[in-house]
């Protein structure tokens, strides 16, 4: 037997042996739990204690026009904020009309360009924040929003008067942070950061955004809202040793870990057997 040949064999061997380890350490993992029961949200609640500030039905797609348009005076938070409160304020009256939308700026860039949380995002959940009191409901409609945004191809939105006449080639981004979703399309588009087409991608993703918040917050508070039921494998398989109700618990979330977060090959053959010899906490 030749040299190469007795290489070859054994890193095949090698290969083999790790791949089984892989399948029998998995046995020692809790089973994963990827049914997600879809319930219907009340608003009633919401709508006693709203006082006066109260949600008003919009159109999603007036609504994604105007943010598009918004976005050129103060980005992505405060085009998604306006957008939506903007219009309530005039069915509504006071005291909507006092509002200091300017503060709505700070999210541009993901949080002054520091790259971090979406500002379209920030903006939607500041929206659903202001209109839905119920903690429980509150965040249903959050992870529902933000989920989508992680899963879903965007930009979708087409605007009516476009700032930047180009087709905009759509990415997902799994991921809900700013500089995430922006170096995802970068790679899908092949443009780079700061360009006026990564500007009237961003523009476009607001739009569609607002349009998806509107359309949740309608469906809330006429009480036919339906939670979604997508699960993310992956982030179960990490939550699974990693969240709440595990024997780790050492980090909390549902946001999708793989886009920074990567598992070794020792990690994928050992981490379920530790897990196993690891003791519940007590508490």
């Amino acid at each position: 037997m030749n040299r190469r040949k007795f290489i070859k064999i054994g890193m095949a061997g090698a290969a083999g042996t790790a791949a089984g380890a892989i399948v029998l350490s998995t046995c020692f993992k809790p089973p994963l739990n990827l049914k997600k029961k879809s319930i219907q949200l009340l608003s009633e609640n919401d709508r006693k204690s709203a006082l006066s500030w109260r949600y008003t039905n919009l159109d999603p797609d007036i609504t994604a026009e105007k943010a598009y348009q918004n976005y050129s005076i103060g980005g992505c938070m405060y085009g998604v904020f306006k957008g939506i409160v903007f219009q309530v304020e005039e069915q509504n009256g006071e005291p909507h009309e006092t509002f200091p939308y300017h503060m709505m700026t700070y999210g541009a860039g993901g949080i002054g360009d520091y790259g971090s949380v979406c500002g379209a995002l920030n903006g939607a959940a500041a929206v659903i924040g202001l209109f839905v009191r119920n903690k429980k409901n509150r965040n249903y409609l959050l992870t529902d929003l933000f989920s989508w945004y992680e899963k879903t191809n965007l930009p979708k939105y087409i605007p009516h008067n476009p700032k930047l006449n180009l087709k905009i080639t759509p990415s997902i981004s799994d991921s809900v942070l700013c500089h995430v979703s922006a170096t995802n399309w970068g790679k899908v588009s092949g443009y780079r950061m700061n360009g006026k087409e990564q500007i009237e991608r961003c523009r476009r993703l607001t739009a569609d955004v607002v349009r998806k918040a509107v359309i949740i917050l309608n469906d809330f508070f006429d009480d036919r809202y339906i939670t979604s039921n997508i699960v993310n494998e992956a982030v179960s398989s990490c939550n699974n040793c990693h969240n709440k109700g595990s024997k780790l618990h050492n980090t909390i979330g549902q946001m999708n870990c793989t886009p920074c977060h990567s598992t070794s090959l020792g990690h994928r053959i050992f981490a379920d057997i530790h897990y196993k010899l690891l003791k519940k906490p007590s508490d």
